[in-house]
């Protein structure tokens, strides 16, 4: 990106959190913050920080909710926002 340190592109993605359930997926679980497996191939939900299986995507919440409030926390240590 123009204009921008490679410190401050990886800052910006460790700052996101992404949801997946292929292989496919497995470049972005390693490029960002938080990753959520959700019905999932084997391989990626070894490569997830939390995994959950069922029919309501609203179970992830909760892990979306602690990495959040955690982040929040850090910020008011003096740690730059992503």
């Amino acid at each position: 990106m123009p204009g921008i340190s490679t410190s401050q592109h990886l800052a910006q993605w460790l700052g996101r959190a992404a949801v997946g359930d292929s292989r496919s997926d497995l470049p972005l679980f390693g490029a960002v913050g938080l990753a959520i497996a959700f019905n999932a191939a084997p391989a990626v939900k070894a490569a997830a920080a939390h995994t959950v299986d069922g029919h309501d995507l609203t179970a992830i919440l909760p892990y979306l909710r602690t990495w959040l409030d955690g982040r929040r926390a850090g910020l008011g240590r003096g740690s730059a926002p992503a």
